[in-house]
């Protein structure tokens, strides 16, 4: 799975299991842990990542493909809530 996401001052890009997050600095994370913050769990995130992972998660549900590798089974609970 490749996603692209383009904001004025960043560049977001999900490659396979892992997120970038480019503005001035490359920022990386799993994508994994970008789930857990949205599910409101713990996770190791640098702040630049999270504040686009809700963006991230959208358009990744966005796209209609089945990602069950990616998410765990409470994240449809969640975006059906």
């Amino acid at each position: 799975m490749k996603l692209r996401l383009a904001y004025p001052q960043k560049l977001v890009e999900v490659d396979n299991k892992r997120v970038y997050v480019f503005r001035s600095k490359l920022f990386s994370a799993p994508l994994e842990e970008v789930v857990n913050y949205y599910l409101g769990r713990d996770a190791l995130l640098p702040a630049e990542i999270k504040a686009v992972a809700h963006d991230i998660i959208r358009a990744i549900l966005s796209t209609g493909e089945e990602f069950v590798q990616f998410f765990p089974m409470e994240m449809g609970r969640k975006a059906s809530a």
